[in-house]
């Protein structure tokens, strides 16, 4: 048990160490990151720090033009969870025309180059965790924490309930096209934090250790953050996480929850899209 945790307190540690050297605002860093109620909770406890540090890693490199680091850090992330791939298109679209095709051929040899040995010692063993995710990893009832189990309850109804997964990726794919082709225009760290976002709002299932993604990229962006929308997410995500299985027996309770939290999602989503940029980023909390 100890050697999990000390690498999840590494992990924390660098986490916080890049993301100062990334923005030097430590009222910043200890509002949405250090002191953000996800991270209290889930800092030692959850493995997601792992491809955490990795997406920091990569934006941190990536704004230094070190992009060829940037993008092995993110084949790393996702090898180890699959979530770092979303933040794949806005990285290689950012980058020279030249250099894409050598970006995500290095994504996709690290890739495989961290998977290869256990794809060919256990196929199964592999491809279980991948199966299970596209066919099982989604919102059946109301105790599963996320809007698409009504998606789920309808096409039920019609004998292909396993089909709410599918429209829960259609509808990501198809805001994450449509809103960064808009507003394109907008900083770096402002349309990744887009992507994060809208894999939260979208997603299939919203476990609530996932705010810790979004947390980075708070303490990041280049606008204040309203304290008023952070705290409406991270509470009740606290709540939920603290008490997740009197949640799942009083489920009325934890449809409230939920649906402040997607209403804190809108909001700072609506926030990120019309905000100026700050002249100073000596602070960046209201």
């Amino acid at each position: 048990m100890i050697f999990p945790v000390a690498i999840l307190a590494a992990c924390a540690l660098l986490s916080s160490y890049f993301l100062y050297k990334l923005q030097p605002s430590i009222k910043s860093l200890l509002i949405f990151w250090i002191f953000a109620p996800s991270f209290l909770f889930y800092g030692l406890l959850n493995v997601d720090l792992l491809p955490i540090i990795t997406i920091i890693l990569s934006y941190y490199c990536f704004t230094r033009e070190q992009k060829l680091a940037a993008i092995l850090w993110l084949s790393l992330g996702t090898a180890i969870k699959v979530f770092p791939i979303f933040l794949l298109p806005v990285y290689l679209l950012s980058a020279n025309k030249n250099q894409r095709i050598k970006l995500l051929t290095a994504f996709v040899g690290g890739w495989l180059i961290l998977n290869i040995p256990f794809m060919l010692s256990d196929w199964g063993a592999w491809s279980f965790p991948y199966i299970w995710q596209i066919q099982s990893n989604f919102a059946r009832s109301s105790e599963d924490g996320s809007w698409t189990w009504l998606v789920f309850r309808l096409f039920d109804h019609f004998g292909v309930g396993n089909w709410s997964g599918k429209v829960s990726l259609l509808i990501f794919a198809g805001s994450y096209f449509l809103i960064l082709r808009k507003y394109w225009h907008l900083p770096l760290v402002r349309k990744l934090m887009i992507v994060i976002i809208l894999f939260l709002l979208t997603d299939r299932v919203y476990s609530p250790q996932y705010n810790l993604y979004l947390l980075p990229f708070l303490v990041l962006v280049d606008y204040k953050v309203s304290l008023k929308y952070f705290y409406l997410l991270e509470l009740p995500n606290f709540v939920q996480g603290l008490f997740l299985f009197y949640m799942k027996q009083h489920t009325i309770l934890l449809q409230g929850i939920i649906v402040c939290k997607y209403l804190a999602l809108i909001l700072l989503l609506r926030q990120l899209l019309i905000s100026p940029a700050l002249v100073t980023t000596t602070t960046q909390y209201k």
